[in-house]
């Protein structure tokens, strides 16, 4: 399934699920190319047939016949059982509804609609299915949300907010893709409810909108895949993140952490979850023999640390016992190979001293010693070095053919309680042409008035070897902010150096512990530590900026874009779903407003606590990976759940408008 291109305000799509392609197919296969060209162009058209506007549709299996008070879909073949009816009956605000009272129907190839002053109601009927929407061209009078209330004759079932299916398990019909946003391309929070079994009502809430109101299927809002631990308290999905091609098949793979997961009889060892794509069917099970060793706490990609041109996988188990002691936590390094991935670590990285918590964050980090090769970081963020508790600090591991788990650097602040390197990122921020690393301090303190503030540390690479001394320290500049939460890099302002990224969940400069996400701008040989734009969350306890990632540029105007999780952020219709939205960005900073909104399928699951992008499927474009650790599934509570949602190709887009 995938998302139609120009949908328009409430646009929904039907599918007809489970009915085969008739078999008079058969019978034209032979005919010549541009006959057979001929014949799919026109497949989908409506037409007049028996003094009714109908339009087939050969891959769902179903024939649309257009009523004027509506549609009714029958099946395809000679039978014609009718399948659904479906009319708009009413339309408005909540407090001033008004009867569906349109024009007379208008057909052109595969679209129809029919339309009065200010509303259009139309279908654009297509392989994927019938296209449902309206364009509406100024709000109508009254308060409350807009609600368009669809009259079935068949018994619907509420699935969540985005799908209501009809019918049942042999010829299910599904109304889902609902996505709106206005002029100014703001997404604006839609919702599908069931008013009583036969009729369907459309939720859009349009405060502050700029009309007319329009669609634009940047990236579906129902995942295109899903996949869940299996396993109560597993918390699968708390970390995430591209693996990189570890097969070589040209395709981005995904690791996923479930670090309370129990195997072997063993509580909360932990596991991650290599999956490779693009199917995502199957996944390689790794872990370790250890309770309590929070195994899959930190993943990441480590790039090809080992130089056989695969990409490696690099896991963090912070709460491992090891030789250093109790919590002193390790990291182990997967190496890449042909088909399937081997479960069998090639390299592991012991903690340097006990409670160091080891693996808490992982990461490859790029060439930072520039020779050529990947090399790879691993969080320590309560190691104490110099009897300094809970300095923390980033053990880089330089890449080589023959790798090895002796760290060549350590990146540290001279500093207690900075609990640095609980999170990790690396680009050339500096224009030099090697790669420089961010190591996040939450516990940053620039003065005893600036308590757990935060700080993204910069540390230069350079020939050689990397700078051990921190380049730039980027405060959050707010108390209990907890800034380095999240980091990541990407050129924001296209002046071609890496900017910074980093997210401060529990900063209360909005409104309490709403959260906020800071970029610095990269310079040529130096770093300015003044914040160059701000995003806030807007909900109370909202933890936006709980996770970042970049999205490369999608939209070709030279800038990369920013994709923020909120884990605890209410969705438009006042439930605690979670969210990851995602920024355009401009020559100046991005929009206040998001431009796209991903939300989660239950309240206080989490989702969004972890975001990863590549590409998974295959496309060229990219896509969006989104954790919900906190979901309760069967078989139990806290089982948790990615999901993927892939990217869709747009011919013209420009600034976050089609």
């Amino acid at each position: 399934m995938t998302v139609l291109s120009m949908l328009r305000h409430g646009a929904l799509c039907l599918l007809f699920l489970g009915f085969p392609v008739a078999t008079s197919y058969a019978a034209v296969k032979a005919l010549p190319a541009h006959v057979l060209e001929s014949i799919a162009a026109r497949e989908y058209h409506a037409s007049v047939h028996a003094h009714e506007l109908q339009a087939p549709n050969r891959a769902q299996g179903f024939r649309t016949r257009f009523r004027d008070d509506g549609i009714e879909l029958v099946e395809r073949d000679s039978s014609a059982q009718s399948l659904l009816r479906l009319s708009l009956v009413q339309w408005g605000r909540a407090d001033h509804l008004q009867s569906a009272d349109l024009g007379v129907l208008v057909a052109n190839e595969v679209r129809v609609e029919r339309r009065s002053n200010t509303l259009t109601e139309w279908y654009i009927n297509t392989p994927e299915g019938l296209e449902h929407g309206f364009d509406l061209a100024q709000a109508p009078p009254g308060r409350g949300a807009l609600e368009f209330h669809l009259q079935s004759d068949r018994p619907a079932q509420w699935m969540h907010a985005d799908l209501i299916e009809f019918g049942g398990a042999e010829d299910t019909l599904r109304y889902s893709k609902l996505r709106a946003w206005d002029a100014a391309g703001r997404l604006l929070p839609t919702q599908m409810v069931l008013a009583d079994a036969h009729r369907v009502v459309i939720r859009v809430d349009d405060t502050d909108a700029r009309y007319p109101i329009t669609i634009d299927p940047l990236l579906q809002r129902t995942a295109d895949i899903v996949r869940t631990s299996g396993q109560s308290g597993a918390e699968f999905g708390t970390r995430i993140a591209n693996a990189g091609d570890v097969n070589n098949d040209g395709v981005d793979d995904l690791v996923v952490g479930a670090y309370r997961f129990d195997s072997n009889g063993l509580t909360d060892n932990g596991a991650a979850f290599v999956y490779l794509g693009p199917d995502f069917t199957t996944s390689t099970f790794l872990s370790v023999n250890q309770a309590g060793a929070g195994f899959g706490a930190g993943v990441g990609g480590a790039g090809d640390v080992n130089l056989d041109g695969f990409d490696d996988v690099v896991i963090g188990a912070p709460g491992f016992d090891g030789t250093a002691g109790t919590n002193s936590g390790a990291a182990y390094v997967y190496f890449g190979g042909v088909g399937t991935f081997d479960a069998t670590a090639d390299a592991t990285i012991q903690g340097p001293a006990s409670s160091a918590n080891m693996g808490a964050a992982v990461r490859g980090v790029g060439d930072v010693n520039n020779d050529g090769i990947d090399d790879l970081a691993v969080g320590v963020p309560r190691y104490n070095p110099g009897g300094r508790p809970d300095q923390g600090g980033a053990f880089i591991y330089y890449g080589a053919s023959n790798f090895n788990t002796t760290a060549d650097a350590v990146l540290a602040i001279n500093d207690l309680s900075v609990n640095s390197g609980n999170a990790l990122a690396s680009g050339d921020v500096n224009g030099d042409a090697i790669n420089d690393v961010i190591v996040g301090s939450t516990g940053y303190e620039s003065s005893a008035n600036f308590i757990n503030e935060g700080a993204a540390v910069v540390y230069f690479g350079g020939v050689v070897t990397i700078d051990t001394t921190p380049d730039a320290i980027l405060r959050s500049g707010q108390v209990g902010a907890t800034g380095g939460a999240s980091v990541a890099v990407g050129d924001f302002n296209g002046d071609g150096i890496d900017d910074v990224l980093s997210g401060a969940p529990l900063s209360s400069a909005a409104t309490t512990e709403a959260g906020m996400v800071q970029v610095w701008f990269g310079n040529t040989g130096s770093f300015d530590t003044l914040v160059d734009v701000t995003l806030f969350g807007t909900d109370m306890v909202e933890d936006f900026g709980r996770s970042v990632a970049t999205l490369p540029d999608i939209n070709d105007d030279g800038r990369e874009e920013i994709v923020v999780g909120a884990p605890r952020s209410y969705n438009g219709f006042g439930l605690r779903t979670g969210e990851v939205k995602l920024y355009f960005s401009a020559p100046n900073g991005f929009s206040s407003s998001p431009s796209l909104v991903l939300e989660g399928t239950q309240t206080d699951a989490l989702f969004g606590n972890s975001v990863a992008i590549g590409r998974f499927n295959s496309d060229s474009l990219f896509d969006v990976a989104a954790g919900e650790p906190a979901l309760d599934i069967s078989p139990g509570v806290n089982n948790g759940a990615f999901y993927l949602y892939f990217g869709q190709s747009i011919k013209v887009f420009k600034n976050g408008f089609e």
